[in-house]
């Protein structure tokens, strides 16, 4: 009965348009715990979500808006969490709470599942799906000893038919893969190189993959870094034109035509993480934070791009989902 329920609630869900939102994390508060907030998409009337000692991070809105994910790390960083709440930071719950380590959520396009990685102690980090109807958690990738590396970075394409993500090898080195939403035809995307490649991010019309790759030296220091945007299923490759002094943290799209991406100078260590708006037109940046603490982490929707990837499929409502009763 409660299956059925829950399907119902999907038939009934009605999404909410909003204006364009920028969810994030940061240190502002007190400048060394991480929490969640959520901004106007121009910097503007930031609000604080979550409010405690424990590290809240890298947040991800539901397809719906009403709903953000996000993995709240415990204060003796021992063990981690993935949890849902409401766009307003009511309505908490830990959806993996059978287990110690998780992070990194990424929903589905139609809400009905949600990506995520997980380390056990006898296997590195691999990439997991999480299925709100059945609650069945399932293993998509297959590394088994340390040797192998760890999978991170899930994020699924518009069309819910692929996941990428990042493939670490023995080193520090990282390169993007991509595979089927079960698991299936994994596929090297970018040949493993000595290159550490970080937080892939699907376009919004599911032809770009947007991602980080950084030069190490013999020292580990970093040599350059940089943010591109390849084609999927074609050859293209774009560059973007960023500060050669940027250490750079986290990216998203904000829209067809623009990313976000979190960054700070390379020679000013005691200068905080800000949020930054790339135009993808024009090659203009904007700075939309610039608080005493670090902003990165950030995930942005509007209203205005719900038709793109997952039209006419269904979307969960968490906080409806939430008041079904057990049965």
């Amino acid at each position: 009965m409660r299956k059925l329920a829950i399907a119902l609630s999907l038939l009934l869900t009605v999404s909410s348009a909003i204006d364009a939102k920028i969810v994030f994390q940061s240190t502002r508060g007190d400048g060394q715990t991480l929490d969640i907030y959520v901004m106007d998409d121009d910097g503007s009337n930031v609000e604080r979500l979550t409010n405690n000692e424990v590290t809240d991070a890298f947040p991800r809105w539901s397809p719906d808006s009403l709903s953000i994910a996000f993995h709240r790390l415990s204060k003796d960083r021992q063990t981690g969490h993935v949890f849902v709440m409401n766009r307003n930071g009511t309505a908490l719950e830990n959806i993996t709470p059978d287990h110690p380590q998780n992070a990194a959520p990424s929903w589905s396009p139609d809400g009905g599942h949600i990506a995520f990685v997980r380390a056990t102690d006898e296997t590195p980090w691999n990439i997991y799906t999480i299925d709100f109807l059945t609650d069945e958690v399932k293993r998509l990738t297959g590394n088994k000893e340390v040797m192998d590396g760890g999978a991170d970075w899930p994020d699924w394409s518009p069309d819910g038919r692929h996941i990428v993500y990042t493939q670490s090898t023995p080193g520090m080195w990282r390169t993007l893969h991509t595979m089927r939403a079960d698991g299936t035809q994994k596929n090297e995307l970018i040949p493993s190189d000595g290159i550490f490649r970080s937080a892939p991010r699907w376009s919004p019309d599911g032809n770009r993959i947007l991602y980080i790759e950084i030069a190490y030296g013999p020292n580990i220091e970093r040599l350059s870094e940089r943010i591109l945007i390849d084609g999927w299923g074609n050859r293209s490759r774009r560059v973007l034109r960023t500060p050669r002094n940027w250490f750079l943290s986290s990216l998203s799209w904000a829209g067809p035509n623009a990313v976000l991406i979190a960054a700070r100078e390379r020679d000013s260590p005691d200068r905080q993480r800000d949020i930054y708006r790339y135009d993808l037109e024009t090659n203009t940046i904007t700075n939309l934070t610039n608080s005493p603490g670090d902003d990165y982490g950030q995930d942005w929707i509007s209203d205005r791009t719900y038709s793109v990837g997952y039209a006419g499929k269904l979307a969960i409502q968490w906080g409806a989902l939430k008041a079904l009763p057990e049965e």
